[in-house]
């Protein structure tokens, strides 16, 4: 069972090591027979040439291991990314008038990130549908509700258009302008109106 253990641990060596040990080991072998004697390495193959070659088969053998693990990982990393963008898009064809608000509020306040309550329910179901998602572990215990940072997911920011959260893509005229504002969540307004007493103080 120790050589099992042997063998993980040097797995789990850095793959740059492994191509050192690839590169000399195969160097040596590569090396004509004029250049050894030069070099005076005929002993030193003599004694350690099967070593050597151990070495060079077992770097090539975990360096071919590692560039099939980052080719197997790439294509699963692109196959979640793909699946979970299926499933951003079609939750966005099922947002409501509030979750709308909600997205909205990124969008009129220009920030990426804004602080937004948690345990609401529009912000929760945003969450779940993995749109929304928490940015730091900071989180405040208010009469809001638990305040924390969110973000808008990056792979639901590609997705996002005007059209789908129900902004203009122009400048906003007094009709459309007094929608947007009389559309904003409540919870934003007094959260808003807090922040501007705490720095009266």
């Amino acid at each position: 069972m120790n050589w099992i253990k042997s063998v993980i641990e040097v797995m789990k060596m850095p793959v740059k090591f492994f191509f050192a040990i690839c590169l000399f080991s195969g160097i040596i072998f590569l090396l004509p027979e004029s250049l050894i004697n030069k070099l005076q390495l005929e002993k030193f193959l003599k004694e350690y040439g099967m070593y050597i070659s151990i070495a060079f088969i077992g770097s090539v053998s975990i360096l071919m291991i590692n560039f099939f693990i980052k080719i197997i990982n790439h294509y699963k990393k692109r196959y979640s990314t793909n699946k979970l963008k299926e499933l951003l898009y079609e939750n966005f064809g099922k947002l409501d008038q509030h979750e709308k608000a909600v997205i909205r509020e990124f969008y009129i306040q220009g920030r990426n990130t804004i602080e937004l309550p948690m345990d609401n329910q529009v912000v929760a179901g945003l969450i779940k549908k993995r749109i929304l998602i928490q940015v730091g572990s900071r989180v405040l215990h208010t009469t809001y509700g638990l305040l924390c940072s969110l973000g808008i997911n990056e792979h639901a920011s590609e997705l996002i258009t005007y059209d789908m959260i129900e902004l203009p893509d122009h400048d906003p005229n007094e009709q459309e302008r007094q929608r947007i504002i009389e559309s904003r969540p409540r919870f934003i307004l007094e959260i808003e109106e807090f922040n501007r007493f705490m720095r009266r103080i």
